[in-house]
């Protein structure tokens, strides 16, 4: 096993997949597969072939409900790129540790956003409430996407009607993103440009700044609005935060 280590270590691919494929190495059936997806992607073979073996170390992984071996399986998928395997191997993990619980649906989200997957996020942050009621980065995430999207946005109007504005929401950009987007759902456009005016853009991520373009366009403030549409690459957005950005540009 130093062996393939060393291999591995030295990027020596091609020596550790005729290993594998010769003379065969004392470890789990698992390891044997994650092995030869590593080998497999980094040797640029075809995608059925990178796929194959990590489907068949994650299946292994599941049916034997070994923790240990779904987070091998879940790194490795990270690291070539399938995230959709890392995402469904972490969702297998069960532990009764809520620290564990919590870290490993804060890894799901991660990787959620970075697949875009507005839905799957969602879901994500309201488990994530579900074990920690409160959390201000996972209510004001669920109050964000909610209202982005339409989903189940009335009881996120409700709970804003239910917490007046805040001195501190103001000088919060994210926070002051939800307030405008909120009045723009419910088609005050005066009060939506109100808060919109205030946010400063340059600490936004790029979907919430091309948010805050389309809302500041739509409020009659259009010189604002696109100074900074024009600085965001639209690849970066997720579709709903791509039609703000569009209707900026018109």
């Amino acid at each position: 096993l130093s062996y393939s280590d060393a291999l591995v270590r030295s990027g020596r691919w091609e020596d550790l997949a005729r290993l594998l494929d010769h003379a065969g190495l004392p470890v789990s059936k698992i390891d044997e597969e994650l092995m030869r997806t590593l080998c497999a992607s980094t040797l640029n073979k075809p995608e059925a072939e990178v796929e194959g073996h990590l489907t068949a170390a994650l299946t292994l992984a599941q049916r034997m409900h070994d923790p240990g071996s779904l987070v091998r399986v879940a790194t490795i998928a990270e690291k070539v790129g399938r995230l959709e395997s890392a995402i469904e191997a972490t969702s297998a993990i069960t532990s009764p540790s809520l620290r564990l619980r919590l870290e490993n649906l804060a890894r799901i989200y991660h990787w959620q956003a970075r697949l875009g997957d507005v839905d799957g996020m969602m879901a994500t942050a309201e488990s994530i409430l579900e074990l920690q009621p409160g959390s201000k980065l996972y209510v004001d995430s669920l109050h964000y996407f909610k209202l982005l999207t339409g989903t189940g946005m009335e009881s996120v109007l409700d709970d804003l009607r239910n917490a007046p504005a805040s001195e501190e929401e103001r000088s919060l950009p994210g926070r002051a993103i939800i307030r405008a987007l909120a009045a723009f759902r419910c088609g005050n456009l005066a009060e939506s440009g109100e808060w919109a005016a205030s946010v400063d853009p340059a600490p936004l991520p790029a979907g919430q700044r091309a948010v805050l373009a389309g809302l500041l366009v739509k409020a009659g403030a259009a010189v604002d609005g696109v100074r900074i549409a024009e600085k965001i690459p639209e690849a970066l957005l997720l579709p709903d935060e791509r039609w703000f950005l569009q209707a900026a540009m018109r």
